[in-house]
C-alpha cells in the first residue's frame, strides 16, 4: 500500500545517511538545537552564520573579527562592477546575484581546496560582496550613485544603509536581523539540496552556491515574492478585498504565500514575523498596508484553512524596509549562505549521494531507423 510521505522524506531518501546536524524541524524549528525563536530575539545575523557553520556560537572575539573581516572586505571590486554594468538593467536581481556569485569564483585558485577553512572563507567574502554588488545595481537601476559600507555599522544596518542610503532604525535593523536569522537554514529545502548534490560531487562552494541559487530563485521557490507582491498590492481597501478573495477560492487553486509543504499547521517563521511586521508597518505609516495583509489572511483561512508561509510576512518586512521587489530574492538568497555552508561542509563529510534511478519499467528496443527509410 502506498503510504503518505512529506516533501521532507522523500528528500532525505536521496541521501545515503538522511539525518543532518544543521538544523531540524522537529520537536521545533531549531539551528544546530537552538530553537530559532531565541535565536531572532536574541542573536544577530553573523552570530547565527557562524553557528550554523562551525557548530557553536561565537564567542565574542571571534564574533567580533568574524563581522569586522566582512565588513573590510565589502568594497566593491571594480572589475567586478564593470562586467556586472554590462548586463542590461532588466535582468532581475537574483540572476545578477548569480552571475556575480560565477564571476568572483573566476580569481579564487584555492577555491578547490574542499577543507572547512575554505568553505568559511568563501561564506566570508561572498557575505561581503554580495549584500554590496546587489545594493549597487539597485542604485544604478534608480540612478544613485552606489555607497560605502561603514566599519560603525552592523551587517544587517550596513545593508540597509547601501540600498537606501540612509542610517536605519534601531527597529528596521532588529527586523532585517529577524528576517535574515529566520531565513537562514530550513533543513533540506529544495535549494540546500541543489548544494549538497554539488558538494556530493566535489565541486567547490562557489559552484554549489550557484547550484542553490539556480533553484531557489525558481518561481515555487523565492520566485514566489513577486506573485506574493501582486496579491497584496491588488486592493485598495479591506472590503475590497475579503471580496476578492471570497470570489477568487472557488476558481483559484492556491494562493501564493500560503500552505506550506512542511508543516500541516502554521509556519512557525511567519509566526516570528507577525509582530515585527504591525511594527515595522506602523513606523512607515503603512497599518493599511498591513490591514490589507490580515484580511488577506483571514479570507484565505475561512475558505482553505490554510495557513501562511515565511514567504508571505517576509515580503512585508522587506517592503516595509523600503527593498523593491527585485531585491528581496538576493537578500534572502544571501542569509541562506550560512545554512547552505553548513549543509556543503556536512556533505563533504557524508560523501556521494545516491544516484537516482527510472522506476522499473519493461520497454521494448527500437531499431534506429536510417534518414531514408523514415520517408
Amino acid at each position: 500500500m502506498p503510504t503518505d510521505r512529506s516533501p521532507a522524506a522523500e528528500t532525505r531518501d536521496l541521501f545515503q545517511n538522511p539525518a543532518t546536524d544543521v538544523s531540524s524541524l522537529l520537536p521545533e524549528l531549531n539551528y544546530r538545537g537552538y530553537p530559532v525563536d531565541q535565536l531572532a530575539d536574541q542573536a544577530n545575523y553573523v552570530d547565527v552564520a557562524w553557528l550554523l557553520l562551525h557548530g557553536d556560537l561565537p564567542t565574542q572575539e571571534q564574533l567580533a573579527d568574524f563581522q569586522s573581516l566582512i565588513v573590510e572586505q565589502a568594497v566593491p571590486e571594480d572589475d567586478l562592477l564593470a562586467r556586472l554594468e554590462l548586463l542590461p538593467l532588466h535582468v532581475p536581481g537574483s540572476e545578477v546575484l548569480q552571475t556575480a556569485v560565477s564571476m568572483l569564483s573566476l580569481d579564487d585558485s584555492e577555491s578547490h581546496e574542499l577543507i572547512p577553512a575554505t568553505t568559511a572563507r568563501i561564506l566570508q567574502r561572498l557575505l561581503s560582496q554580495l549584500p554590496v554588488i546587489v545594493a549597487c545595481r539597485q542604485r544604478a537601476r534608480h540612478g544613485e550613485s552606489w555607497l560605502m559600507p561603514r566599519d560603525e555599522l552592523t551587517y544587517a544596518a550596513n545593508i540597509l544603509w547601501l540600498f537606501n542610503g540612509r542610517e536605519p532604525t534601531t527597529l528596521q535593523e532588529r527586523a532585517l536581523d529577524r528576517l535574515m536569522i529566520l531565513a537562514a537554514e530550513h533543513e533540506f529545502g529544495e535549494a540546500t539540496v541543489a548544494v549538497r548534490l554539488a558538494a556530493s560531487v566535489r565541486a567547490d562552494f562557489y559552484a554549489a552556491v550557484v547550484a542553490g541559487l539556480s533553484v531557489f530563485r525558481g518561481a515555487l521557490q523565492g520566485g514566489l515574492t513577486d506573485p506574493i507582491l501582486h496579491l497584496w498590492r491588488m486592493f485598495d481597501s479591506v472590503d475590497t478585498t475579503r471580496a476578492w478573495i471570497r470570489a477568487s477560492t472557488a476558481t483559484a487553486a492556491s494562493f501564493p504565500g500560503f500552505e506550506h509543504r512542511a508543516y500541516r499547521t502554521s509556519d512557525p517563521r511567519a509566526e516570528a514575523l507577525r509582530p515585527i511586521c504591525r511594527e515595522l508597518a506602523a513606523a512607515a505609516g503603512r497599518l493599511a498596508d498591513e490591514t490589507i495583509a490580515e484580511a488577506i489572511e483571514e479570507e484565505v483561512w475561512e475558505a482553505r484553512q490554510v495557513l501562511p508561509t515565511f514567504l508571505w510576512p517576509a515580503v512585508r518586512v522587506l517592503s516595509y524596509l523600503g527593498l523593491d521587489g527585485d531585491a528581496m530574492v538576493p537578500i534572502l538568497a544571501t542569509a541562506r549562505l550560512g545554512g547552505w555552508a553548513a549543509h556543503y561542509t556536512e556533505q563533504l563529510q557524508q560523501g556521494a549521494v545516491r544516484r537516482l534511478r527510472s522506476p522499473d519499467a519493461a520497454k521494448s528496443l527500437r531499431r534506429y531507423q536510417p534518414l531514408d527509410e523514415r520517408g
